[in-house]
C-alpha cells in the first residue's frame, strides 16, 4: 500500500510541476508581448511608415506581398499611370500570407483595391513561422490579442521558449519604448516605396554574382491556408474591397519547365478563383533574368522594378474589373518610364 501511495504521490508531483511550468511559461509569454526584439526591427520600421502613407490616402490601391513588392514594385510610378493613389505594402515573406492579408484588410476601406503578389514559398509555409511569431509578439501585441485563442496559442508555441525568453530579456533591458530603435536611417516615400540609399547602391555594386532561383514545384497549399484565403475573400466582400492576385516577380536562372510552370499557374488560379478572387496575368510575365536581381531572387534592381511596375499597370488596363478599369492609363506607346 505504501508503495502504491508513493507512486501516486510521485505522479502528483510531476503533474503539479508540469502545470506550474506551463503557467509560468504562459505568464512570461503574455508579459513580454510588445517588447521589441532585434530580429524584426527594420521590418517594423518600414511597416509603420507604409501604414502612415496608407492612412493619408482616400480611395487607394494596396500592393501587398513580401519583400518582392518592396523592391520590385514602384507604387509612385503606378499611381501616376493608373490615376489612383497606390501604396506599397510589400514587407517580408516570413510574415506569412495570413498576416499579410489581415494587414491589408485593416488598412483598406470601401472602394479600395488590394493586389496580392505573395512569394511562392508563402503558399507552402506554416501559417505563422518563426519570423511571423517574433514580429507579432514583439511588434503587434494588438493583433496577437485579437487572434482566436487557438491561433494565439499557436503563435506562442511556434515561437518556442527561446523566443519567449528573448522577449523577456528585451523587456528587462529596453522596456517597450524602443520599438523602432536600432533600425537604419532608411525611409519610404509617400507611396510606401523603399528609398534606395548610397549604402544600398554600394551593396548592389558588390553583388557581382547575381542571385537567381528555380521555381519551386507546386504542391497543394495547407488546409489552414485554404481556410485563410476563403475568410479573406468573405472579409473583402463585407468591406466592399476588390481583391486580385498577381504573380510575384522572380529572377530565374533559366525558364522553368513548361509543365512545372503550368502546374504552378493552375494551382494558384484554382486556389484564389475558387473563392471568387481573380488572378491577373500569366506566370511567365513575372520571370526576370539573373542580371535583374538586386541581391536575392525576389529583389529586382531599380530598372527591372520600373519595368515590372509598367507590366502591372498594363494588366490593370486590360482588366475588365470595374474597380481596376481606371480611366487615364496610358497606352503602351505612351507609357514610357524613366528610372528616378
Amino acid at each position: 500500500m505504501r508503495t502504491s501511495a508513493s507512486i501516486r504521490d510521485y505522479f502528483r508531483r510531476i503533474c503539479f510541476t508540469l502545470l506550474a511550468c506551463g503557467c509560468a511559461y504562459v505568464g512570461l509569454a503574455v508579459a513580454q508581448l510588445g517588447a521589441p526584439t532585434a530580429m524584426t526591427a527594420t521590418t517594423a520600421h518600414y511597416a509603420r511608415l507604409q501604414e502612415q502613407a496608407a492612412a493619408r490616402r482616400g480611395r487607394k490601391l494596396l500592393y501587398a506581398s513580401g519583400s518582392s513588392g518592396f523592391y520590385g514594385v514602384r507604387c509612385s510610378e503606378l499611381s501616376r499611370l493608373i490615376g489612383r493613389p497606390a501604396v506599397n505594402f510589400g514587407l517580408h515573406a516570413g510574415l506569412g500570407l495570413r498576416y499579410l492579408m489581415d494587414r491589408c484588410l485593416a488598412a483598406a476601406s470601401a472602394g479600395d483595391v488590394i493586389v496580392l503578389g505573395p512569394e511562392w514559398e508563402t503558399y507552402q509555409g506554416p501559417r505563422f513561422g518563426e519570423y511571423a511569431c517574433d514580429y507579432i509578439m514583439s511588434r503587434r501585441p494588438d493583433y496577437f490579442s485579437a487572434l482566436p485563442i487557438n491561433l494565439a496559442a499557436g503563435v506562442v508555441i511556434s515561437g518556442g521558449p527561446q523566443r519567449v525568453l528573448s522577449g523577456v530579456y528585451s523587456l528587462l533591458l529596453n522596456g517597450r519604448d524602443a520599438a523602432h530603435a536600432g533600425v537604419p536611417p532608411e525611409a519610404v516615400n509617400e507611396h510606401g516605396d523603399r528609398i534606395l540609399t548610397a549604402r544600398d547602391l554600394e551593396r548592389r555594386k558588390r553583388n557581382l554574382v547575381k542571385t537567381s532561383a528555380i521555381l519551386p514545384s507546386w504542391r497543394n497549399p495547407p488546409r489552414e491556408l485554404v481556410a485563410d484565403v476563403a475568410a479573406f475573400a468573405v472579409a473583402c466582400r463585407k468591406k466592399q474591397v476588390q481583391a486580385v492576385v498577381v504573380f510575384p516577380p522572380m529572377c530565374v536562372t533559366a525558364p522553368p519547365d513548361a509543365a512545372q510552370s503550368l502546374a504552378a499557374e493552375q494551382g494558384v488560379r484554382a486556389l484564389w478563383e475558387s473563392v471568387g478572387i481573380p488572378v491577373l496575368g500569366e506566370i511567365d510575365e513575372a520571370f526576370y533574368r539573373p542580371d535583374d536581381a538586386f541581391d536575392t531572387p525576389y529583389h529586382l534592381d531599380q530598372e527591372a522594378a520600373i519595368r515590372h511596375t509598367l507590366n502591372l499597370a498594363c494588366l490593370f488596363m486590360d482588366s475588365t474589373l470595374p474597380l481596376l478599369a481606371i480611366p487615364g492609363i496610358p497606352t503602351d506607346d505612351e507609357a514610357v518610364l524613366e528610372p528616378r
